[in-house]
């Protein structure tokens, strides 16, 4: 049969219970500033990997405006004397949703060198 435990070490043991408890506080509130920390630093490093890999929304979503697109990115009309006439051809087409107006001018000037 066990021996009862007298008041002293009931004490005694009551004093130990709570000393660890009171370490184990401790280290906790050690921990925890530490587990904070670390979150914002791994949500920082993920909202800035997002930022940056995102694509940028338009100011006006949905909207984009009117866009020309042409189907040439140069025109080479070859070696031709100046003042002389030419006549070349090239597609324009609005890629945007909104209507595209153009100043069709009367003449063009051609720079020699150009």
């Amino acid at each position: 049969m066990p021996e009862p435990m007298r008041k002293t070490q009931a004490r005694a043991a009551e004093r130990e219970r709570r000393r660890k408890q009171h370490e184990q506080k401790q280290n906790l509130l050690k921990i925890i500033p530490l587990a904070i920390i670390g979150i914002l630093a791994v949500l920082g490093v993920g909202y800035t990997v997002y930022t940056r890999t995102a694509k940028p929304h338009p100011a006006n979503p949905g909207i984009i405006g009117p866009r020309l697109e042409v189907d040439r990115e140069q025109l080479n009309l070859g070696n031709r004397k100046l003042d002389v006439a030419v006549r070349a051809g090239f597609n324009v087409k609005n890629v945007g949703d909104d209507t595209l107006n153009l100043g069709v001018p009367k003449y063009v000037n051609a720079l020699e060198g150009c």
